[in-house]
């Protein structure tokens, strides 16, 4: 049986991940209409939150679905997205947070030092880039992620070196390519941080714990677009490339 998983994410890529999330071998649900919300939770199996284009009808959504979401048990994936860019955003992930707790926080490193508390350094959406020393990091933020580990089981932070961290263990995914960097054609392509929201929320709703959904998650995501860019060295067809792939590997967990 295909697990459900309940998308309220962003316009831009909403397409993307609905189709990555049938390749990953589950069946995406992407409704914003809440009034059905009390039938269809019968049968998700977990909740995907994504913050990019955010609107009143959204804020309303979030909070019905949260409220259906804990009373069945779901585990939740909360995406973050451009909260380092408005207050209003991080009021959004405060009241979410105060409203059940949540499987899987997940943000770039501009995103979650802001959660943080800390000063973010970056324009817009795109921050790839980690501190030089992220043991040091670790250590200097202990006391806020504590924190927010009270109120979220495991914190993903993507980029070029995705890390994962959870009460006691942290583990860093590294980029299958040679230079543990991006390829051009990546860097230039919508959704592929929302495409990793949808990989964990799909784990999540096969029943993994939210360290290791995010860990396969993680994973297959980086070696997907290594293959695809090792393959296909242009942007010509490269969301079916990357659809393939991922089927591909997620065929390898069944």
């Amino acid at each position: 049986m295909k697990a459900v998983i309940h998308h309220l994410t962003n316009h831009v890529s909403m397409h993307l991940q609905a189709n990555a999330c049938y390749a990953y071998g589950s069946t995406p649900l992407m409704t914003s209409y809440s009034p059905e919300f009390e039938a269809l939770y019968q049968q998700v199996d977990s909740l995907l939150i994504n913050l990019g284009t955010p609107s009143l009808d959204k804020l309303e959504a979030i909070h019905t679905a949260l409220l259906y979401a804990q009373q069945y048990q779901l585990p939740i994936c909360l995406d973050a997205v451009g909260v380092h860019l408005s207050p209003q955003r991080q009021e959004m992930v405060i009241q979410i947070l105060k409203t059940c707790p949540i499987s899987v926080l997940k943000g770039n490193w501009a995103e979650i030092c802001c959660l943080l508390g800390g000063q973010s350094h970056f324009k817009g959406l795109d921050a790839i880039t980690r501190p030089a020393d992220i043991e040091t990091c670790l250590k200097e933020w202990d006391a806020p992620l504590k924190q927010l580990l009270t109120r979220v089981d495991v914190i993903v932070i993507t980029g070029v070196h995705d890390f994962i961290i959870a009460e006691g263990q942290w583990a860093e995914i590294e980029s299958p390519a040679p230079t543990g960097d991006y390829d051009p054609i990546i860097q230039n392509q919508s959704g592929i941080g929302c495409l990793c929201g949808s990989l964990i929320a799909c784990n999540l709703g096969q029943g993994l714990r939210p360290f290791d959904a995010s860990q396969i998650a993680l994973h297959d995501l980086k070696e997907a677009l290594y293959q695809v860019v090792s393959s296909h060295p242009s942007s010509m067809g490269f969301e079916s490339h990357l659809l393939s792939a991922l089927t591909s590997l997620a065929q390898k967990h069944i």
